[in-house]
């Protein structure tokens, strides 16, 4: 179990493949999906299962009823054999193939039975094999009763054959049969009370615990027994192996985690764990007997300290049952070690310097820091990343941090206000891991590189102007002489440097600072402009390709009702026509190709026409055909006279330069004209969407087909099967040939260190070693020294460093006991006889003892005690001097060698398909013919069938479009748009709009009804 453990760890990063000699699990082949009717012998055929690496050693057939019962083939342990489907419907038919080590597969056909009259055929059967009943047995229900006599009066005792007592992986499935006297009509099965089978054998899979199986036997003359194990009993046990698992397994600086188990069963005795055969847990459960249901789980915690960093251990769980059934997972554990940086480098660059007039991309640099973490968790590791020098570099942006496996990937942005030095500018990375002395820096550098100057022009005047109306044109014309100003003054260079002006081509500068300059409206200008560090920015432009002559003239040329006056108002639905042309446009020279847009805005209507003429007509005085190019635009538009009348929203005639359309437009108010007095409401921005039609076709038709192409035409065309008449004329035999051959690739995987590839080699056989690649690469180091004084590298750091220490002498306290003399006065009274009593006062000495303490290094006299009390005491201070931070870059080759393995592996299977071989007329001669080769099997049979179909009477469907117009009964939309108000109290006054809100609706006519006709219905209210 370990040697598996360890396959799966090393080889995680190998996308799972079939390797060459590897078992695997067998191929099962059940054969192709059949169309029979009701009655027919179905034939199946599993021969065409194989095992890539071995045999197949059984077959096992199960075939499902269209009613959910299941049915027994005529041999159903046979890689050929029959059945006979007399229901009709659809039967599953599972094939299950074990081959010679074990490994099991399944493939399902499906059987569809049709019903309804058929011609009775005779299919031949081999006489060996009886005929199976052509009607489905009644299901039983199973006995109530809880135990069955040993004996019946009629000696008749079925027994049931198989396991009791079933264990081991998951499914659990046992087989059983039935032993009993002859004379056995029917066998029902039933698990848990519940009907699972019918016949004389069958396969139970079992769900953990203990279960009940029962078996109803009828005999011939109709008398029931219900057969139980030889003991008496139904009872089965299913006892499942144990599951367990290791959870919450913690790896730095110590291995601890959980054991889990679980028994299904209930049965759990212990589960164990250790870690490289050193036990560290077990638990056991509190119970005697198998039926004791308290141990169905058990859990162990674990933790052990005595690792050592950067090493594989072993951890291994075991769960044993009471039958001694046991399961163990291990778990390869590397001990975390400490985190090393892959590279910290900025990605991109050089950059140009900051500023908040140009695009980020360009002035951003990306620093990229990839950290493998070894193990050591994303929240434990602290990563800040800073300017060396904080002076003109700036962190821009929010930092972020991504997750790639083990590594830990961290992205910052930075600026440089200022073209950089040689070296660039620098940024420190600092990581650190919490609760550890795991530390490291790294530092990186990017160049901000001189920018070119930004050009920003603006046009102060179009330099046109009107040269008056030609002879027999009320239009001005439009000549291109006058002088153009352009202004450059916004102009600048984002490393903040002055400018220098450079005016080309038809520019000439007119300002003292040169920002300013002035051209021919028909010549092309040029601006170079040059910063102190050399770059330069050149743009050349021409007036002609943004300028947008203005409109001239704008008629209302509508036709009048027969009878109507020109100067009576219009009325509000009424659709006006208005012509307009603009001014004319006068070049003194050949110039680009101008080309003028035009479009509505503020109210439905069209622009019916729209185009440009050439101005041909006779010129000012003054004026010089030769050489010059003149034209105008014309056009219609189309409105509604209430648009017109509107005074609240304008209707606007756009134009725009299509070479330039966002630059410069000419906006004018469409004329107004009077209206006779309305107040109504109205529909308007009308939009037709999800139109549908439905359509009726009649069907009654009644047609008789013979091949399963017609018959699928005429199921989609609406017609349904009525009867079925078929007779079995032949049997296809189908050979099995190799349509795709097996292909290799070959597998390189690259190794570190030779003892890892040797470990890999040994738990995976199937690589081989391949030698070792070699490359070599410059790597850049900087190291730094302090010395006593500044010199070529000094990099203006300092430090304070001590030469010599403080000294110190350790002092301890004493103390001792001396006596004092001293004298007081005192009084005594005293009464003599005869005399009285009297006070003598007197001197008293007295001696008193006092303590005293003293410091010193050492006690004065050896009567002396210590307190324990002690002190420094300062004897010379410490001595300082200034040192200083030297930098060195120096570059070496580093060589890697990696150890290589490579593999040959199965990247794609050969495989084999039935195809069809022959066709024979009967069903001894297929069999015959299809024992004799293995590669041969019998496919299915030859029918010749015809049907008769007919069709409803009428079908009515819904489809978004039709094929005839006498089909559609009526065509569905959906219209949306918007409610307006138009009110005006006569042709005088003005007419207002407003817009009350949206509508959306659904539209139903007869027949078909195109958008417009839709449109006019819904504004009609219709």
């Amino acid at each position: 179990m370990k040697r598996l453990v360890l396959v799966l760890v090393v080889g995680s990063v190998v996308a799972p493949s079939v390797a060459l000699g590897g078992s695997g699990p067998p191929l099962a082949d059940a054969g192709l999906d059949q169309e029979v009717e009701q009655g027919t012998t179905v034939l199946l055929d599993g021969t065409g299962s194989r095992d890539p690496d071995g045999r197949i050693d059984t077959y096992r057939w199960r075939i499902e009823t269209p009613a959910g019962a299941t049915t027994t083939p005529r041999d159903p342990t046979s890689g050929r054999t029959s059945f006979v489907a007399d229901e009709p419907g659809r039967y599953a038919v599972t094939l299950r193939v074990t081959d010679d080590e074990g490994e099991t597969a399944t493939d399902t056909l499906y059987v569809t039975v049709e019903g309804g009259a058929r011609t009775p055929t005779s299919t031949p059967r081999p006489s060996a094999t009886p005929s199976p009943a052509t009607e489905t047995p009644t299901p039983t229900p199973a006995p109530t009763e809880t135990s069955t006599p040993t004996s019946t009066p009629d000696g008749r005792d079925p027994t049931v054959r198989g396991p009791q007592v079933v264990t081991g992986d998951r499914p659990l499935t046992g087989d059983y049969r039935i032993e009993a006297d002859r004379g056995i009509e029917q066998v029902r099965w039933f698990t848990d009370d519940r009907s699972h089978d019918s016949g004389l054998e069958t396969t139970v899979r079992w769900r953990p615990g203990v279960r009940d199986l029962r078996a109803v036997v009828t005999y011939a003359d109709g008398t029931r027994r219900t057969a139980t194990f030889s003991d008496g009993s139904t009872r089965v046990e299913a006892d499942p192996r144990p599951d367990v698992s290791i959870s919450d397994l913690a790896r730095r600086g110590r291995i601890a985690g959980d054991a889990n188990a679980s028994d299904a069963f209930g049965n759990l005795e212990r589960v164990d764990v250790s870690v490289d055969g050193r036990e560290l847990g077990a638990v056991r459960a509190d119970r005697s007997r198998i039926d004791d249901r308290r141990s169905g789980d058990l859990s162990t915690a674990f933790d052990w300290s005595g690792v050592e960093p950067e090493k594989n251990y072993t951890v291994t769980a075991t769960a044993v049952d009471a039958r001694g059934q046991e399961r163990t997972v291990t778990r390869t554990v590397e001990t975390i070690g400490k985190p090393r940086v892959i590279s910290a480098e900025f990605v991109n660059g050089p950059v140009d310097s900051y500023h908040d007039r140009i695009e980020p991309e360009r002035y951003t640099a990306h620093h990229v820091l990839k950290v493998d973490l070894n193990g050591v968790s994303e929240s434990a590791i602290s990563i800040s990343t800073t300017p060396r020098k904080s002076e003109q570099v700036y962190r821009v942006a929010d930092r972020r941090v991504e997750r790639n496996g083990g590594t830990l990937v961290v992205h910052t942005y930075w600026v440089g206000e200022k073209p950089s030095r040689q070296d660039g500018y620098q940024v420190k990375s600092t990581w650190r891991v919490s609760r550890t002395q795991w530390t490291g820096t790294e530092r990186s550098s990017f160049q901000v590189t001189p920018s070119p100057p930004e050009i920003h022009l603006e046009m102060r005047n179009d330099g046109t102007r009107s040269v008056g109306a030609r002879a027999n044109s009320t239009s001005d014309v439009i000549d291109f002489s006058e002088p153009i100003v352009v202004d450059a003054s916004k102009s600048f260079d984002p490393d903040g440097s002055d400018l220098r002006f450079g005016w080309q081509l038809g520019a000439k500068p007119i300002s003292a600072d040169n920002t300013t300059a002035r051209l021919s409206s028909w010549d092309d200008g040029q601006l170079v402009l040059k910063d102190e560090q050399g770059q330069q920015s050149a743009q050349t432009w021409s007036a002609t390709r943004g300028f947008v002559p203005e409109i001239a003239a704008m008629n209302v040329s509508s036709k009048r009702h027969p009878g109507e006056s020109a100067e009576e108002p219009y009325r509000p639905r009424q659709t006006v026509e208005i012509a307009v042309r603009t001014q004319s446009v006068h070049f003194r020279r050949e110039t680009t190709t101008t080309d003028i847009g035009a479009e509505l805005r503020g109210s439905e209507g069209t622009i019916v026409e729209w185009r440009k003429v050439t101005d041909t007509g006779p010129l000012a005085p003054g004026d010089d055909r030769g050489g010059e190019n003149s034209f105008y635009y014309e056009g219609v538009v189309e409105i509604s006279a209430a648009a017109l009348a509107n005074d609240d929203v304008r209707t606007e005639l756009v134009l725009y330069n299509e070479h330039r359309p966002q630059e410069v437009r000419d906006r004018t108010d469409l004329p107004s004209v009077n209206t006779t007095a309305i107040s109504e409401t109205r529909r308007t921005d009308l939009s037709v969407d999800d139109i549908e039609y439905v359509i009726r076709k009649p069907t009654e038709t009644r047609v008789t087909v013979d091949g399963r192409d017609e018959l699928g035409l005429r199921r989609s065309a609406g017609f349904t099967v009525e009867s079925v008449n078929s007779e079995v004329v032949g049997y296809r035999i189908e050979r099995r040939v190799q349509v795709q051959e097996a292909r290799y690739e070959e597998r390189t995987k690259r190794f570190d260190l030779r003892s890892t590839r040797r470990t890999f080699l040994r738990h995976n056989p199937n690589w081989r070693t391949a030698g070792t690649e070699t490359t070599q690469k410059r790597v850049r180091h900087t190291t730094t020294t302090w010395r006593d004084s500044p010199g070529s590298g000094y990099t203006g750091r300092t430090r304070r460093v001590e030469t010599e220490p403080a000294e110190y002498v350790t002092e301890r306290q004493f103390s001792y006991t001396t006596w004092e003399t001293s004298t007081r006065e005192a009084t005594t009274r005293q009464c003599l006889p005869n005399v009285g009593c009297y006070t003598t006062t007197y001197e008293k000495t007295v001696v008193t003892p006092v303590e005293r303490t003293y410091w010193a290094t050492g006690r004065h006299s050896s009567s002396h005690t210590a307190t324990g009390r002690e002190r420094r005491h300062l004897v010379s201070p410490a001595e300082y001097t200034t040192e200083y931070e030297h930098e060195r870059t120096y570059w070496e080759t580093e060589r890697t060698t990696e150890y290589v393995a490579t593999k040959t592996e199965q990247v794609q299977q050969a495989r084999y398909e039935w195809r069809h071989y022959e066709t024979v007329a009967g069903e001894r001669a297929a069999w015959r013919t299809a024992n004799d080769d293995p590669d041969l099997r019998i496919g299915g049979t030859v029918t010749d069938r015809t049907w008769t179909m007919v069709r409803g009477d009428h079908e009515t469907v819904v489809r978004p479009a039709y094929e005839d117009d006498f089909e559609v009964l009526e065509t569905r939309a959906t219209v949306r748009g918007n409610v307006v108000r138009y009110e005006s109290s006569g042709p005088d006054q003005p007419t207002t709009r407003t817009l009350l809100g949206t509508f959306e609706t659904e539209f139903v006519g007869d027949g078909v009804v195109d958008r417009e006709t839709i449109r006019e219905r819904i504004r009609s209210g219709e």
